[in-house]
């Protein structure tokens, strides 16, 4: 028996086989009273490929040919949301529901929308009457947990929860939510074997991330780090090594972190972010020099790391050596103009090189994006008082003392002394 072109082509896109499906989409569209089947399934396939305003125009043309097709009223929806259209998504959606009132899919993206707009009640309702229509519909399931959760309803939120994994035992999501869930009620030990499902299930950093906490929380240091070898022997992905590194820091195991970020290292030497975490390690344990050839490592790897190039300038600066400190933070300015940190450091080594003009510039670039910084201010008060500009540098001053804070306390007695001069 020959197989039916739509239904080879749905089955080539269900393998992810998706140039072929393509091509068996294509036939259809050529194929008499089967267009929007082939337009729909060809918007599907761009879809997945990231080719978005393809896919757009593949579903347009769906809908063209059919324009009570649900399906393709549906994926046009999806579409232009994603496309950052959403009046139009909702106008798509609308004429969907017209002919399928008691849609669940359908219901569920009109939740949606109104909750990405803050309408949060109209969302529930929505969610609520998708699960009339369809009580295990994992798509109102799993946002009606959440709307709950966020408007602090607690345990109608534990009863979604619950249901949701009831019905989908098998998905990290309700397990990671419910966990969620548990812990704001107090549940700790429940919450973490929720988390532990949610983990192992899906191998989601988030997932993972929520369960590590809870272990730390509780002091299971030992469960926690067992976790992330169980993961990385599972999939061989390093990441969960890099994890486990971060962990070790935090929890002040310092040596073993280093000790895990070498073996990252040595297995993979272009893993740019084991070689940056462990310049920061470094760096926390004072090992500049040590610091310095990892965040090097970084830039050979990419010479547009803004992070690393904002790292160097801090290391050669602890160093002395203010020129390389200061071209590395023009880096990071070239790369990012509206780091106003890297402005300030900037402006700190340039004044340290006796280029003061500079440096007040510096400090200027770094006040016009954080007004309100006050170190920047003192800084600039600073230079602008030594160059006798002392209309100006009493203005920065004042400004500086209105926002001190008490970590301040050196440079607010230097400004208040100063301002209370006679004559200033």
């Amino acid at each position: 028996m020959v197989e039916d072109i739509g239904a080879l082509a749905s089955r080539l896109l269900e393998e992810g086989r998706l140039p072929e499906a393509e091509a068996a989409f294509m036939r259809l569209i050529r194929s008499e009273g089967r267009e929007c089947e082939g337009w729909n399934g060809l918007g599907t396939c761009r879809f997945y490929s990231g080719f978005l305003e393809e896919a757009l125009e593949c579903f347009e043309r769906a809908v063209a040919a059919d324009p009570s097709d649900r399906d393709a009223l549906f994926n046009l929806c999806v579409a232009l949301r994603k496309t950052g259209r959403p009046r139009e998504a909702k106008a798509c959606l609308e004429r969907a529901m017209a002919a399928s009132r008691a849609d669940a899919g359908l219901l569920a993206e009109m939740g949606s929308l109104h909750e990405e707009e803050g309408e949060w009640e109209e969302a529930e309702r929505l969610y609520r009457e998708a699960l009339d229509a369809d009580p295990d519909c994992v798509e109102a399931l799993l946002p009606l947990t959440a709307v709950l959760f966020n408007t602090l309803r607690l345990e109608e939120a534990l009863e979604a929860a619950r249901r949701c994994v009831r019905a989908h035992e098998g998905l990290a999501e309700g397990w990671n939510n419910l966990g969620v869930v548990l812990e704001a009620l107090g549940e700790a030990e429940e919450a973490a074997e929720c988390y532990r499902r949610a983990a192992l299930g899906s191998g989601s950093r988030e997932f993972l991330g929520n369960l590590v906490e809870s272990l730390e929380e509780r002091g299971k240091h030992v469960e926690a780090l067992g976790l992330f070898d169980i993961l990385h022997a599972s999939s061989g992905d390093q990441l969960y090594q890099l994890e486990k590194a971060r962990f070790l820091v935090r929890t002040g195991c310092v040596e073993e972190a280093m000790e895990c970020l070498e073996s990252i290292t040595s297995r993979d030497p272009l893993d740019l972010e084991a070689w940056f975490e462990k310049g920061v390690t470094a760096m926390r344990c004072g090992l500049w020099e040590r610091a310095r050839l990892c965040f090097r490592r970084c830039l050979e790897i990419n010479p547009e790391h803004v992070d690393s190039w904002f790292n160097l300038g801090g290391v050669e600066g602890g160093f002395g050596n203010v020129s390389e400190a200061a071209a590395a933070y023009a880096k990071v300015l070239e790369l990012d103009p509206a780091n106003a940190e890297a402005w300030r450091n900037l402006g700190v080594v340039l004044a340290a090189a006796g280029r003061k003009e500079e440096a007040a510039a510096a400090y200027e670039q770094c006040l016009s994006l954080e007004p309100t910084r006050p170190e920047p201010l003192f800084n600039l008060a600073v230079l602008r008082d030594e160059a006798g500009a002392l209309g100006e540098a009493k203005e920065l001053y004042e400004r500086f003392l209105s926002l001190a804070a008490e970590e301040h306390g050196g440079q607010a007695a230097h400004a208040r002394a100063r301002v209370s001069e006679p004559g200033f």
